[in-house]
């Protein structure tokens, strides 16, 4: 009896289902992109990296809420034993260099929540093959990291607004949508007598 109550439910509020974001998650070659249906999206890159992780979030809306970070980790890796990433990134072949006073720099992490600063690393790095670290065996591939980083843009609707990060043009970041909204979760309620109260029948 739940479940049709439910399924009625459901069937009631369809129509209105367009309102609403589904997650979904898509691959584009060495890139990995997943959202929610609040369109935060999170992209990393997968495959043969060994160890060496890009990851890159941003939520929904006009509001830049962005993060990057670039670590060394993984069960084969002997993480304590290397020598510090920053200093050693390379941007196919040739030294990568993060001046930018905005970078949170340790040994194994490289990150910024600074949308500037996030703007113009992937505007540097997108077009490239790879990153990788001098003397290591470590490598983020780039293949298609552009890609992944458009899905995001039109899925956040920033397509031709100044915030996108690949389909960039001139409207101002109040065009973007604000996140879709939740999805309201209907709750059935059944009728429950008193813990001990009996019927009875004279």
């Amino acid at each position: 009896m739940l479940f049709r109550v439910i399924f009625f439910l459901f069937m009631a509020v369809l129509p209105c289902s367009q309102a609403w974001s589904a997650p979904t998650q898509q691959r584009f070659n060495d890139w990995l992109v997943t959202c929610n249906n609040q369109n935060f999206c999170v992209t990393r890159n997968v495959g043969l990296h060994h160890g060496l992780v890009m990851t890159l979030s941003r939520s929904a809306g006009a509001v830049t809420d962005a993060s990057l970070r670039i670590e060394l980790g993984g069960t084969g890796n002997p993480v304590a034993t290397l020598a510090p990433i920053a200093p050693r990134l390379l941007l196919d072949g040739k030294p990568l260099s993060l001046t930018d006073k905005r970078w949170h720099i340790e040994d194994k992490l490289i990150k910024t929540a600074d949308s500037v600063t996030i703007d113009a690393f992937l505007q540097q790095v997108q077009e490239g093959k790879a990153l990788s670290l001098a003397n290591g065996l470590q490598t983020i591939s780039l293949q298609g990291l552009k890609a992944a980083l458009f899905f995001i843009d039109d899925r956040q609707k920033r397509v031709g607004s100044e915030t996108a990060w690949v389909g960039k043009g001139e409207e101002p970041p109040l065009s973007v949508p604000p996140a879709p909204a939740l999805r309201a979760v209907a709750s059935a309620e059944t009728a429950q007598s008193p813990l001990g109260v009996r019927s009875s029948t004279i």
